[in-house]
């Protein structure tokens, strides 16, 4: 970036294009699984079945489980949440490069393993 007269001018027009294919990815991959969630959940797999014990006399409630959503959902749901991250990596790097900066392996998104860390100021890959 060169300043003039405290004005902050831009080398080059960054490109954001990588940074939306991103995040279109992560919503179609967003969309996909609320999708067969929504197929899921309308089939009802989950009852609540009411019994009468004999013994007490006590209503028991009890949750009739008549399927579960399968594993790779997950994978899904976690593809999703790394076309994001890809996302926020992309942007750094081309705000870099409008800065005419160079990108590094250092160069990206700060991120942190947990709240507690990012709290205490840690200080990731912005380089």
């Amino acid at each position: 970036m060169l300043i003039h007269s405290s004005v902050a001018v831009i080398i080059r027009q960054p490109d954001f294009t990588g940074v939306w294919i991103k995040v279109e990815r992560a919503k179609h991959h967003f969309h996909d699984l609320q999708a067969r969630y929504e197929r899921f959940r309308d089939a009802e797999p989950y009852r609540a079945v009411v019994d009468d014990e004999p013994h007490s006399g006590d209503l028991v409630y009890k949750v009739k489980v008549s399927n579960q959503p399968p594993l790779w959902w997950s994978a899904t749901a976690g593809d999703s949440v790394h076309n994001l991250c890809s996302s926020l990596d992309l942007l750094v790097c081309e705000m870099v490069r409008a800065e005419d900066q160079t990108v590094t392996e250092a160069t990206g998104f700060p991120m942190a393993k947990s709240a507690g860390a990012s709290k205490s100021g840690y200080v990731g890959r912005v380089k």
